[in-house]
């Protein structure tokens, strides 16, 4: 029971680590950073692999993918606020 667990771990191991690759293969697709749901695209429409989106936040998780969030324009923010009504 013992030994089959460990394979059976091993085999996962390995297998997030195939998912890693390829997932950081989308990431770094056309040298711009991607979210999930873009990975997600990118691994289906370029590359024909098809994983889970909660398969592909969790390896990001795992292995530390963190795509920067864009902020908001303050110059935009400003016009908003002194626009007259």
């Amino acid at each position: 029971e013992v030994i089959e667990s460990l394979l059976l771990e091993d085999e996962s191991i390995l297998k997030d680590e195939e998912s890693r690759n390829n997932i950081q293969k989308a990431f770094d697709f056309k040298n711009y950073q991607k979210g999930d749901r873009q990975i997600k695209m990118v691994l289906e429409n370029q590359f024909n692999i098809i994983y889970n989106l909660k398969h592909i936040r969790r390896i990001m998780k795992k292995f530390d993918i963190v795509c920067t969030i864009r902020k908001a324009n303050p110059h935009r923010k400003m016009m908003k606020a002194t626009k007259l009504q």
